[in-house]
């Protein structure tokens, strides 16, 4: 009886912790900028002092923002090099898939929820950057600390 209750009280425990667990799904996209011709490209590279940018040159979030995923360069994490062999193992996604996800992003804010990686070419080896996807065009904006009164 006494090991009857352990197990109810452990499976009932578990199941409570379960629930607030969440499933984290991560992202990986090749972006080969090399081997798509030059009016057929989508992307928009680009860097600052800060960050390296890579926008999607499609219209297709909230207030016509294009998709930009960015990280940090001058961050601990210079990126991860992968040889072709392991690069083969990962399930990459399409372009269309990436637009979709960033569009369940943007709406659902489960911006947490994913890891995005891209990976680009570097000479005969890729390097694999984690990114954090932001949509431009929306601008964070405050109420006034002052209204006036009307006289």
């Amino acid at each position: 009886m006494r090991y009857c209750l352990t197990i109810i009280l452990s499976l009932w425990a578990f199941s409570c912790f379960a629930q607030r667990h969440y499933k984290e799904d991560t992202i990986y996209y090749l972006i080969d900028t090399a081997k798509t011709p030059v009016k057929e490209r989508m992307w928009d590279i680009s860097a600052d002092n800060i960050y390296k940018y890579y926008t999607i040159q499609c219209p297709c979030l909230k207030y016509d923002g294009k998709p930009t995923f960015f990280y940090d360069i001058e961050g601990k994490d210079s990126g991860t090099l992968i040889r072709k062999k392991k690069l083969k193992a990962i399930k990459l996604v399409n372009l269309s898939f990436l637009i979709l996800k960033s569009k369940q992003i943007e709406n659902n804010d489960y911006r947490n929820d994913y890891h995005i990686f891209l990976i680009e070419p570097k000479e005969k080896i890729y390097v694999m950057h984690e990114v954090s996807f932001v949509n431009p065009a929306i601008h964070i904006v405050s109420p006034p600390d002052v209204i006036e009164r009307k006289k």
